[in-house]
């Protein structure tokens, strides 16, 4: 039933159906990358800690190196700028957070462009749908309001799967930015902890 009505609908329909399997390829790719993305600030800072304790900054960087993540890589920055002083370090610390949020947000405009195109392929379909249909009716001279009915609910079907598409397309999006959202401001904090923890050390002046 499903896929007689998706044939019936057209080729807009099929348009609709391939944004929707790109979305989902896009959307999958970045939940899971969000996934691996997280990281324990505290537990981190806590290895570090210790780590300058035992071995110093080079092995402070020897942890970062085996645990690669947004979080790990802002603090690598960092590490390798300490024997400059605390500015190069907050420089280098806030470069590499920034670099890091573009890759959280990568692909995240394709979404978005699904978000957009899905149902405004919906709404083409749906026009050259009953612009067909009323070309159909006015050339039989046929009134049967059930000929009516059938031809116009044909020519709205790909408008009803263009948002339906649209709508789960942004919702991934909407999860995708909270997720982000809130790595970012785990990030940020754990930046500071992590200055703090550079300076209690005296690794940094």
């Amino acid at each position: 039933m499903i896929i007689s009505q998706i044939v019936e609908g057209g080729l807009f329909t099929w348009l609709i159906l391939i944004c929707f399997a790109f979305g989902i390829v896009v959307a999958i790719e970045r939940i899971i990358a969000l996934y691996r993305a997280h990281t324990d600030g505290g537990q981190l800072i806590a290895e570090l800690s210790t780590s300058l304790d035992d071995g110093g900054v080079n092995a402070a960087i020897a942890v970062c190196a085996r645990r690669p993540g947004p979080l790990t890589n802002v603090f690598h920055a960092g590490l390798l700028r300490s024997g400059k002083g605390i500015k190069h370090v907050e420089h280098a610390l806030s470069t590499a957070g920034a670099i890091e949020m573009g890759m959280l947000e990568k692909n995240l405009i394709w979404l978005v462009s699904v978000v957009s195109v899905a149902p405004m392929l919906g709404f083409v379909g749906t026009v050259t749908g009953l612009i067909g249909a009323f070309d159909v009716i006015a050339s039989s001279g046929n009134l049967s309001p059930s000929l009516i009915a059938s031809s116009i609910a044909q020519a709205l079907r790909p408008t009803a799967l263009g948002l339906i598409v649209g709508i789960f397309t942004q919702v991934a999006h909407s999860y995708c930015v909270t997720r982000i959202d809130r790595i970012v401001a785990e990030m940020e904090e754990s930046t500071q902890e992590f200055v703090d923890l550079l300076i209690e050390k005296q690794i940094v002046k």
